[in-house]
């Protein structure tokens, strides 16, 4: 996600710039829909509007984590060691620290608490702050990574015994927990001995990391990028309609098909990837679209550490008299939340100091 990323390449490749800015608008998108608390009917029109709104948009986090594995494992890396952990890590350690202090102390200032209780905001870190401890983590291992992906069978192996047990096996059981069938005590046991045989767990942000460098790397042909995107248009229509189903027989709402770990979320991301990649082969900007898209690219970060302060500042209130009416509120208090934040970023990035350790 951070612009220290991008600069491992000599050449830009605008399809992860575009990825970047789109991912982070739906980002804002998705903390801004009142999904999580605005009660309605899980079968009207209101409740499919923001399904729709999680739906297109959990593709996001997903993608920041190939990106980073684009970026990381290229074939063009030549970041060694130390400067991986004397910039990249070291930028979002400061990142983390500087942000989940600001948080923290506006946190106890506003409700009155001491310092153990910062200290404990600091460690924890905002709620959205969870996505830098897995890049971190992520970063960490990359030279690992890095001699796993020098072999592409290796490679390949990887993403192929994952796909069999995390994506396959682990999914098709968690699938079946939810149907009406008999056996239930049978059914625990599998997925328990799954669970116990399966090292792929927790490790989706990894699986998704080794995916964006092998798909950067090996996704040329025609028919290859088609069969990608067609695979992640059949992903999101899957996530969407077991989601919905899930949700009707929950009388809830239900994200058990929508995280990241779902093969619906998994191909639908795989088919964004490919989709912006085929999009932008041989495709060069000039001009001010070059310097709008480079711009908006290197604040992705800064949207990401900044928009929910925004968001718990104005708290918008979202009157639902009709799905499109709800709609146009959750699109327009997005933009506004969206444009205060890309403005909150860019000004931070005038300051040499700043934009080099806080964004």
């Amino acid at each position: 996600m951070t612009q220290s990323e991008q600069n491992l390449h000599s050449g830009r490749q605008w399809h992860l710039d575009l990825l970047r800015i789109l991912a982070i608008f739906t980002i804002v998108l998705i903390h801004v829909s009142p999904q999580g608390y605005l009660k309605v009917n899980v079968r009207s029109g209101e409740w499919t509007v923001m399904n729709l709104i999680t739906c297109l948009s959990c593709w996001n986090v997903p993608v920041f984590y190939m990106i980073s594995g684009a970026l990381f494992l290229g074939k063009k890396r030549n970041q060694p060691v130390r400067e991986l952990y004397g910039k990249s890590i070291l930028r979002i350690v400061t990142c983390f620290l500087f942000w989940s202090a600001f948080y923290g102390a506006y946190y106890c200032f506003m409700t009155g608490k001491g310092k153990w209780t910062f200290l404990n905001q600091l460690l924890r870190g905002h709620y959205h702050m969870w996505f830098m401890f897995v890049i971190l983590g992520l970063y960490w291992v990359t030279p690992l990574i890095r001699q796993m992906t020098a072999s592409r069978k290796a490679t390949e192996y990887f993403l192929i015994a994952g796909l069999v047990l995390t994506y396959g096996t682990t999914r098709l059981l968690f699938l079946l927990q939810h149907l009406p069938i008999g056996h239930a005590d049978v059914l625990a046991s599998l997925v328990s001995l799954n669970a116990q045989i399966n090292p792929y767990r927790a490790l989706n942000a990894l699986y998704y990391f080794v995916l964006g460098y092998y798909l950067n790397e090996t996704v040329s042909t025609r028919g290859q990028k088609t069969g990608c995107i067609l695979l992640g248009a059949a992903g999101f229509l899957l996530l969407t309609a077991l989601t919905a189903w899930d949700s009707a027989r929950q009388g809830t709402t239900s994200s058990d098909f929508n995280s990241d770990a779902s093969i619906g979320t998994l191909l639908y991301t795989l088919g964004m990837f490919v989709l912006f990649k085929s999009l932008c082969t041989g495709w060069q900007p000039s001009g001010k679209i070059r310097s709008v898209i480079t711009a908006l690219s290197s604040w992705t970060f800064g949207i990401y550490l900044c928009h929910p302060f925004i968001l718990e500042r104005l708290q918008p209130n979202f009157n639902p008299t009709s799905p499109a009416a709800l709609l146009a509120q959750i699109l327009g208090a997005t933009v506004l939340v969206y444009v205060l934040a890309l403005g909150v970023s860019a000004l931070i990035h005038r300051i040499p100091i700043a934009k080099k350790y806080i964004v």
